[in-house]
């Protein structure tokens, strides 16, 4: 995890220079953050019933 903040601490500096404040920096890493876990929360919601549907298919052609 901390290597993943040290590289869009990079990338950050290299698009945005140091123009962005440590305040714009911040609130830029807390939106970032809540995205990733919404699309980690939604992946794993995907996942979950994906596997239900495979295993639900599965029992119906073994039958």
């Amino acid at each position: 995890m901390e290597q993943g903040n040290l590289w869009w601490e990079k990338a950050r500096k290299s698009v945005h220079g140091n123009r962005a404040g440590p305040y714009h920096f911040k609130s830029w890493t807390l939106v970032s953050a809540d995205s990733k876990q919404i699309l980690f929360a939604f992946g794993t919601i995907y996942m979950a019933l994906f596997s239900n549907l495979i295993l639900a298919t599965r029992e119906m052609l073994m039958l």
